[in-house]
């Protein structure tokens, strides 16, 4: 199968799939969010902060280093599976060692325990990790992406099932264990990988020259990623942390199931070119350009229908979180434009430059965070991360063009088309805002539901007229790569 092949494939059934898995995980969170309280998620995302921080260290980013590799056998293979399980066991009791400092730092008891049960997590991934990687390097993202989906099914009938018989913390504890164990057999069980008591000094001092950069990259990524929650639960509180969770969880529905899928199908994509800078540039600005078809348009509709999808769908008592979810959407999606320079970086071997900008944007973040924090609350934290994003845009456009030589004009055009027909998207909503309050029924003014269901209706027949109207090409061209496998680019070209 060609290259473009297997990337538009791979893409297709990504977003399929991890469509219907979201839309699973919404409605479970909206029935979870009707028996749990706030300051309950608030626990779980402060328990993942400690999690997540301990998770850079169990895989040493060999899992990337097996992916990016040229040369595949099973000697590499089994080396790699030896030091993420070591690391991922060394990591789990360090954990359980680690969880009363974490709880005392967030002045929270209870999130100990917690933690202590979420250190299995580190043993049971470690046995995942490497056929997952395997996968991804073999490009087969129909299965990868049938695996997110079965343990999405099994983590909400589980958490579900668990907070129906007894409504705390630990339904979404046990519930994200059983799913981590399900995922992690399923990928051993698809991937064909058949370990063997093998191990290489020197492929091993290759992972660790790889990943201890990602690693390092990693490390920076995560206090940016978990800062905001750190900062809070530290100065405010943790109902607070719930708020702050499901807001950018939400706002971060199209990086997490759209733009962050598309970039994991071409980084083995990119890998394969990155002796060719004229083919790196042409996929680097179309991919960037199709990105922002969808990331522009979704976060402006959903910061103008936060308050209508908040109600229909958690109720009023999570109304504080509109206000954070808009600007949250703003994040999202300076994120969307800046993030396809990640995988140029590890596909071309120079994942220094991402670790670069992760480390600029910690030292404007913390002193950023701290200080509006302070001033502004919750609304203050998020706002610092809008700031810190819009600078740091720039910066990592340029270490791009250091990998793939374009020119300023290229990249703002692929830009613009995106951010004119979401403008008249958001005329469209505005205006039809207006007319619904001015002449509908009071059943439409009464009911959140069919006021989202019309905004919606009504933003979204505006974004495709405009795409319509203006951009006719492109839009032809997306429908092509949504319903075709194959086919020709806009410039006549065979790829992707």
């Amino acid at each position: 199968m060609s290259l473009k092949k297997k990337t538009v494939s791979g893409f297709k059934w990504q977003i399929v799939l991890q469509v219907a898995a979201k839309g699973l995980s919404v409605v479970t969170f909206a029935f979870l969010a009707r028996i749990l309280d706030p300051s309950v998620f608030g626990l779980f995302a402060l328990a993942f902060v400690a999690i997540d921080g301990l998770s850079l260290f169990k895989s040493f980013g060999i899992d990337a280093g097996l992916i990016q590799r040229k040369e595949d056998s099973e000697e590499v293979r089994s080396t790699a599976f030896w030091l993420v399980m070591v690391s991922g066991f060394l990591m789990g009791i360090f954990c359980l060692a680690a969880a009363p400092l974490a709880a005392a730092f967030f002045k929270n008891p209870e999130a100990q325990s917690v933690i202590q049960a979420l250190a299995l997590v580190f043993v049971i991934n470690g046995f995942g990790k490497v056929p997952s990687a395997l996968l991804t390097r073999q490009m087969r993202f129909r299965t990868i992406s049938l695996i997110q989906l079965a343990g999405g099914c099994v983590n909400s009938a589980a958490a579900v099932g668990f907070a129906l018989i007894s409504p705390s913390i630990w339904s979404l504890v046990w519930a994200y264990l059983i799913k981590t164990a399900v995922m992690d057999v399923l990928s051993w069980k698809c991937s064909g990988f058949r370990l063997k008591f093998i191990f290489s000094k020197s492929v091993a001092r290759d992972f660790w020259s790889y990943g201890s950069v990602l690693m390092a990259g990693g490390i920076a990524r995560f206090l940016t990623e978990n800062l905001n929650a750190i900062a809070v639960g530290r100065m405010l509180d943790t109902t607070k942390v719930g708020y702050l969770a499901l807001a950018n969880n939400v706002a971060s529905f199209i990086n997490t199931h759209f733009t962050y899928l598309i970039l994991r199908v071409l980084f083995p994509a990119y890998a394969s070119v990155q002796d060719d800078p004229s083919e790196l540039k042409r996929i680097y600005l179309k991919v960037l350009k199709y990105i922002c078809y969808f990331t522009v348009p979704f976060c402006a509709a959903l910061a103008l229908l936060a308050h209508d999808l908040v109600l229909t769908l958690y109720g009023e008592k999570w109304l504080l979180i509109v206000p954070v979810m808009q600007a949250a959407c703003a994040v999202q999606l300076l994120a969307s434009i800046s993030c396809g320079a990640g995988p140029v970086f590890m596909a071309c071997g120079r994942p220094k430059y991402a670790l670069h900008v992760t480390l600029a944007g910690l030292a404007l973040r913390i002193p950023l965070l701290i200080v509006m924090t302070r001033a502004g609350g919750l609304m203050g934290a998020v706002c610092s991360d809008l700031a810190v994003n819009l600078i740091l845009l720039p910066m990592n456009a340029a270490l791009v063009k250091k990998s793939v030589p374009f020119r300023w004009s290229e990249f703002v055009t692929a830009i613009l088309p995106a951010a004119s027909a979401s403008a008249c998207m958001a005329v469209g909503l505005v205006l039809g805002g207006w007319f619904a309050g001015s002449t509908a029924s009071g059943r439409l003014e009464n009911s959140p539901l069919l006021r989202l269901l019309f905004g919606a209706a009504v933003g979204g027949s505006a974004y495709a007229a405009s795409l319509w109207c203006f951009h006719r090409q492109d839009f032809f061209e997306i429908i092509r790569l949504i319903f075709r496998s194959e086919g020709k680019t806009l410039s006549g070209k065979a790829g992707v």
